[in-house]
């Protein structure tokens, strides 16, 4: 069996799933447009080292069909976003349109905005054009599986995810005595 992650551009937190499946003897693809987010290195991401991945780049949507049509029916897609970007959108619409099921990598949708009012149902559609090849949902965050739930998808196709990397390098791995209460932010303080 194979597994194919389509994603806009070769991520730490995706591409641990797909090193991790290879490792379990899984043929891992990764399908993306560019090698790295290029907003994302000035933020200290770093080029991911996936060992047993092997990372595609279609050029446009004939490229995109072939490598749908050399998989199997059996194979998984996993689709990072059904919206987020052109990549992706093409890559949901390419794989409905040759009948494959896929399953959606979802984070939570941000509702701060006054636009919060329209995601909603938008949300609702797409789940509902997508149901019939929809797998799952690989829901990261607290919050995310009862948003899904809430726009339709059905409790059993909503799984709890996660994002996983691997531990710095310099990681100091000497243990400490926990002291009170300690916290930790990784993050970027920057204004949303």
């Amino acid at each position: 069996m194979r597994i194919y992650l389509w994603e806009y551009a070769v991520s730490p937190h995706l591409g641990n799933i797909l090193k991790g499946m290879a490792e379990y003897g899984y043929e891992a693809y990764y399908v993306v447009h560019a090698l790295t987010y290029t907003d994302r290195k000035a933020e200290g991401w770093e080029s991911s080292y996936l060992p047993g991945v092997e990372i595609l780049q279609p050029q446009n949507s004939s490229q995109m069909n072939d490598i749908i049509a050399s998989s199997s029916p059996d194979d998984i897609h996993i689709c990072a976003g059904l919206r987020g970007n052109d990549h992706v959108q093409s890559a949901v619409a390419e794989l409905k349109a040759a009948g494959r099921r896929f399953i959606v990598f979802m984070e939570g949708i941000d509702e701060r905005s006054p636009a919060r009012y329209l995601k909603r149902p938008l949300y609702r559609t797409l789940f509902f054009q997508n149901r019939l090849q929809l797998e799952g949902i690989l829901a990261v965050g607290a919050e995310t599986p009862r948003w899904v739930g809430a726009r339709g998808v059905p409790s059993f196709k909503i799984f709890d995810f996660a994002y996983f990397l691997d531990p710095p390098l310099s990681a100091n791995k000497q243990a400490h005595p926990l002291v009170g209460v300690r916290l930790l932010f990784v993050g970027s303080l920057i204004a949303r």
